[in-house]
């Protein structure tokens, strides 16, 4: 495939899966303000195994392997505390508040990427990150620090982590070992956080549970296969487009009309893409140039 191609594919399916991520949030959202967080986190990951599990069966022993395997315990600690701090600060801020929080998220990449992976940074792209970082402070102008606020944060950092490891794993390894693996060692340090604030088990947490499993699994799966595709400081901008969603979202389901800084900071925030296409316009003439050459 075309390295335009490759593109223009990894976007599409990074704004599908903010898209269903942003209904994710919702269905969390709905739970109480004193939910456990961790226990929550924990019920929806053993159901994540669950449905993964028949999946696993039905591949190859070769490819139920990784050769990844400290990569996804680091990757499944990250996702136990991020996926506490995500949920804590959904239940205790707007949703647009808590989505404008966790999409720091690619700010927080642009560093990650270029240490860890080597990726360049070209200066259209560090502009679209924090172009859309100004669209995130523009729409929450905060006012104080809270814990929501900085579990927020801590969700958005825990999300940079996960995108850019995800350039580590073996290419060969399939979306479903992945997912499953990393979701087996969530498990471990759960059973540990969830122990400290145990409480009974309701319907409405199990159903929760089950459908935010399965909406974020295909956020994640589809965001395997876009930075599988392209560079992560190239399409990280698009992570943005989940703020749209949520807000979106915000309004139908739960009455949070956003006033007139909240639409400004939503269109800023959307910028980065039209920077993000003209930095792969770039690209590309550089690409015809050198074939030519």
């Amino acid at each position: 495939m075309p390295p335009q191609n490759k593109l223009v594919l990894a976007i599409v399916l990074l704004v599908v899966g903010n898209f269903v991520a942003a209904f994710s949030d919702a269905a969390i959202k709905v739970l109480d303000a004193d939910v456990p967080a961790f226990q929550f986190m924990l019920l929806r990951q053993v159901i994540g195994v669950l449905l993964l599990l028949p999946l696993m069966l039905v591949l190859t022993p070769s490819h139920r392997c990784t050769l990844a395997m400290p990569l996804h315990f680091w990757r499944g600690l990250s996702m136990a505390l991020g996926g506490g701090c995500m949920v804590y600060a959904l239940v205790n801020l707007p949703l647009a508040t808590a989505a404008s929080l966790f999409y720091t998220a690619p700010l927080m990449v642009l560093p990650l990427a270029a240490i860890w992976l080597g990726e360049r940074l070209t200066g259209l792209r560090v502009g679209a990150a924090l172009l859309g970082i100004v669209g995130v402070l523009v729409l929450l102008r905060p006012t104080q620090i809270n814990w929501a606020a900085l579990a927020g944060l801590g969700c958005a950092l825990s999300i940079a982590f996960g995108l850019v490891t995800l350039k580590r794993l073996p290419a060969q390894e399939t979306v479903v070992t992945a997912l499953f693996w990393t979701t087996v060692w969530s498990i471990v340090p759960l059973l540990l956080l969830a122990s400290l604030e145990w409480q009974p088990v309701s319907l409405q947490l199990l159903w929760v549970a089950l459908l935010s499993n399965l909406l974020i699994m295909a956020y994640n799966g589809l965001a395997l296969l876009a930075f599988r595709l392209a560079d992560a400081s190239a399409i990280s901008p698009v992570e943005y487009s989940g703020l749209l969603f949520a807000a979106l979202i915000g309004v139908l389901g739960f009455g949070e009309v956003p006033d007139l800084y909240s639409l400004l900071g939503m269109l800023i925030i959307m910028a980065p893409l039209w920077l993000l296409g003209l930095d792969g316009k770039r690209a590309r003439r550089l690409a015809l140039s050198q074939e030519s050459a």
